[in-house]
Parts: C-alpha cells; structure tokens; sequence
C-alpha cells in the first residue's frame, strides 16, 4: 500500500509541475512603476520635456494565438485527467491483485 501511494504522490507532484502555468513566476511590471511609485507613496511628477498625456496602451491580440493558448490549454487538461484516470485504474487494479493473491 505505501509503494501505491508513493506513485500516486509523484505523479500528481510531477501534474502539478507540468501544468503550473510559467507565467505565474513571471515578474509582473505594474503600470505604476514608470516614474518609481512605492506602496503608499503619491506619485512623482514627470520630468520636465516629457508629455504628461496618459494614453492607453495598444495591446494586439491576434486571434490565432489566442486560439492556439486555448487549444493547447485544452489538451494539457485532457492529458492531465487522463493521467490520473489511468494512474487510479493501475493503483485500484494492483489493491484487486493483493486481495487475490492474499485470499488464495
């Protein structure tokens, strides 16, 4: 019993590893940061020269990489629930196994 559950910790470990997103450890570059705001802290004005006009930044989302995220989110989700159905089914027919060689 403990070499099942053994496999079953490792293998969701080594789940959880591969499908943690990798943005998650990215380091995250907040919008306040342009001219150095702390926690707390009111902004600095802009040095002089520069315009002060806000604008919105342009983000250009094309429609195939986005498709392609989902896609490929999609199959790490399918092959993830896969794995552990499959690693249940070994763990559940290896118990059965024990109990037959133990009663016989």
């Amino acid at each position: 019993m403990r070499s099942a559950f053994r496999l079953l910790v490792v293998t969701l470990t080594s789940l959880i590893v591969a499908l943690l997103p990798v943005h998650a450890f990215a380091e995250s570059h907040p919008s306040s940061s342009e001219y150095g705001l702390v926690a707390g802290q009111p902004p600095a004005t802009p040095p002089p020269g520069q315009p002060t006009a806000t604008t919105a930044p342009t983000v250009d989302l094309d429609p195939a990489e986005t498709e392609a995220d989902r896609s490929e989110n999609k199959r790490k989700i399918v092959m993830g629930v896969t794995s552990i159905v499959l690693v249940g089914i070994v763990i559940w027919g290896r118990s059965i196994k024990r109990k037959k060689a133990k009663a016989g």
